[in-house]
């Protein structure tokens, strides 16, 4: 959402997720929520979906098209972005074993095509073998998330960094990761997790 409000500007584009929400301006078919075992005719389904809006009505032309493709279960955009022959940006944000067969999968549909593997973490490359992907940043909002300078001093202690983690508790956001990195740190710290499960 952040991308989306930067570029509004420069490029035309369209959020697209599974399932409703307030900033996706197009909805995809959440079977696997349901059941896992609904998952492959959730894909058939949204492939459909992702055709008929980029295809048949042809709202936006194709040869200016690129899919930004988030996660490694999200297979179906990446097949219908074959079948249309519009590049894709792939991203990776989790590094679950579970997802290595996901990994495989699309990497397949992609074979041959316009693409590119990003990652926002070196463990995502190395857990699923990823050739010549690249490591990218998230983008931040600057105009929202601005630094006061009020509890600059509480925050950069000499003695003590304090670090604060807004997420879902999951193994999704790595936080194991945070506090295996916080076991080797020399110094003082102090951590506080706001989120829920």
């Amino acid at each position: 959402q952040n991308l989306s409000s930067l570029l509004k500007n420069l490029i035309k584009n369209e959020i697209i997720t599974t399932g409703t929400n307030n900033f996706s301006e197009f909805s995809l078919i959440n079977f696997r929520r349901v059941n896992k075992i609904l998952y492959p005719i959730e894909i058939i389904i949204n492939v459909i979906l992702l055709l008929n809006r980029f295809l048949f009505k042809n709202e936006i032309c194709r040869s200016q098209n690129i899919f930004h493709v988030h996660g490694a279960p999200n297979l179906a955009p990446l097949l219908a972005a074959r079948f249309l022959k519009i590049p894709v940006v792939w991203c990776f944000h989790e590094t679950f074993d579970e997802m290595k067969l996901f990994v495989k999968t699309g990497n397949f549909f992609l074979k041959k095509g316009n693409y590119q593997l990003v990652s926002v973490s070196k463990l995502a490359i190395q857990k699923y073998k990823l050739d010549d992907c690249k490591i990218i940043s998230p983008c931040i909002d600057t105009r929202f998330w601005k630094p006061t300078g009020k509890n600059k001093s509480k925050i950069f202690n000499k003695n003590k960094i304090k670090i604060t983690v807004v997420a879902n508790i999951s193994p999704n956001k790595g936080i194991d990761v945070l506090l295996s990195a916080l076991k080797k740190f020399d110094g003082e710290w102090e951590l506080d997790l706001i989120g829920l499960k």
